[in-house]
């Protein structure tokens, strides 16, 4: 089957580029707290701040999945809501999927289908179909739940399955599943989909992504691991194009060469929170906001700018070999108390332009109206960039300010956007240890911005990477100092 036109087009090198777009081939929560859980150096601290609540562990969250996908933990008080449309929903029905069964069965317990693809060819609303076991991969086309009566693809533990792709999809929640080993295409791969929850998942082993969503809508990303993707090609380990709102929280993201997250196409309304990087293994703008998509792609596809109201807040970003953040033809977007370390490319923060939809009736978008503050960055190199944002590659009304950064060597504020004497540091070493805390407390401790609340998704800045409670005024970084 030929899959419609996504805008695959490889990851960016270090200029913003990525060539010609083409075509290749849990549960739900209403309350939780964030917890990164930690990198292989160990982060989610459980570190709090004078006037927080106390945390009493690395790990917010106390409560696990309970009937109707209700999850809540995290301190009392504190924790933003985010619901999720198969909030307090149960499937009615089970369709049972096990590695090695026998060809023919009828999803029955006791005679499970032997695979994803008939499973899903038949599963209706409501349903649960659950894998156990090894199983093959499935491409499907307009499965479709209800907002009433989703349909939950559910791994049990040690589930492993091939590639899945979901064609047209609606009301879909995939869960606690291993997804793997896509020779050359991505392992989990939607478009023209709309409500996809991702939950609890692992997906690794990518020829090309390990999740690529295109043309889609009110997507969330939660509580996922993904990594070793771009074998065949550099592609990002998740690559969006034109996702219209949803959110990307408390995942971790490792061991790929380039872009790692690209968010392109018209993607908006996006929060990605509480999220770690690391281990980049070749150079690329790491989490780049916005990017360069072919013009056809675009959804909307009269949008004039590659992002609009991404918010980038509390993520990890560590051993990265390229710029960690870059804003690429994105308006209104933002990156708010991240802590970024250990990284070693030639710019730290870079502007960029990009495309616009075909029937924007512009042919490029420059970031405007974009926010990088309350950050902490160390890295970079003796003779690269603090900043990179060239006149005539940048719009206007972009701001930097209460910022925390270190490099080698010179400053090297290369660009058009003002440098905060103010309330910024640019010489003075935050300390920021293996787990992402920073140690030079007087430093960054009640520094951070005043006036994020006009932000898009500002209410769900009330708890820090390591779960705990923000307190005004709040500190520079993405976890409070003690």
């Amino acid at each position: 089957m030929v899959a419609l036109a996504c805008g695959d087009g490889g990851a960016a090198d270090t200029t913003g580029s990525t060539g010609a777009d083409g075509t290749t081939g849990g549960p739900g929560t209403t309350m939780v707290a964030p917890t990164t859980g930690g990198s292989s150096s160990g982060s989610s601290s459980g570190s709090s701040s004078a006037g927080e609540v106390s945390e009493t562990g690395g790990d917010p969250t106390t409560g696990g999945e309970t009937t109707g996908d209700d999850t809540t933990g995290g301190e009392p008080g504190c924790a933003p809501a985010l619901p999720s449309f198969a909030d307090e929903l149960v499937p009615t029905a089970t369709l049972y999927v096990q590695g090695g069964a026998q060809p023919g069965g009828d999803g029955s317990v006791d005679k499970p289908f032997d695979g994803l693809q008939a499973a899903l060819a038949v599963v209706t609303p409501g349903t649960e179909v659950r894998v156990s076991g090894a199983v093959a991969g499935a491409y499907t086309t307009g499965i479709k739940g209800t907002a009433g009566a989703p349909i939950w693809i559910s791994g049990e533990p040690g589930a492993v399955s091939g590639p899945l792709t979901l064609e047209g999809a609606s009301y879909i929640v995939v869960r606690e599943l291993e997804l793997a080993n896509s020779a050359d295409g991505h392992v989990l791969h939607f478009f023209g989909a709309d409500h996809l929850l991702l939950r609890g998942l692992k997906i690794h082993d990518a020829g090309l992504g390990a999740i690529k969503g295109s043309q889609s809508t009110e997507v969330i990303v939660e509580d996922c691991e993904l990594w070793a993707a771009g074998k065949v090609n550099g592609h990002p380990v998740l690559d969006y194009v034109g996702v219209n709102g949803g959110r990307i929280v408390r995942s971790k993201f490792h061991d790929t060469p380039g872009v790692m997250i690209m968010l392109k196409g018209g993607t908006s309304d996006l929060l990605f929170a509480w999220n770690e990087l690391y281990d980049q293994t070749m150079p690329g703008n790491a989490l780049s906001l916005g990017q360069s998509t072919g013009p056809e792609f675009f959804q909307p596809i009269d949008a004039a700018f590659e992002g609009l109201r991404i918010v980038a807040y509390a993520n990890l970003l560590h051993d990265l070999v390229g710029a960690p953040v870059a804003f690429e033809g994105c308006k209104d977007c933002a990156a708010v108390h991240n802590t970024i370390w250990n990284t070693t490319g030639p710019q730290l923060v870079r502007f960029l332009p990009g495309a616009a939809g075909m029937d924007s009736g512009v042919m490029q978008s420059l970031s405007e109206g974009c926010r990088f503050s309350g950050n902490i960055v160390v890295g970079g190199q003796e003779n690269g960039a603090s900043l990179n944002a060239d006149d005539g590659l940048v719009g206007p009304n972009n701001v930097i300010d209460y910022n925390v950064f270190l490099k080698p060597g010179g400053l090297n504020w290369w660009g058009v956007i003002a440098q905060d004497l103010v309330h910024s540091t640019y010489d003075q070493d935050p300390e920021v240890g293996a787990d992402g805390v920073p140690g030079n407390v007087a430093l960054v401790d009640g520094k951070g911005p005043p006036d994020l609340a006009g932000l898009p998704f500002a209410e769900v800045f009330t708890v820090d990477a390591a779960g705990a409670c923000v307190a005004a005024p709040t500190d520079i970084g993405a976890i409070a100092v003690p």
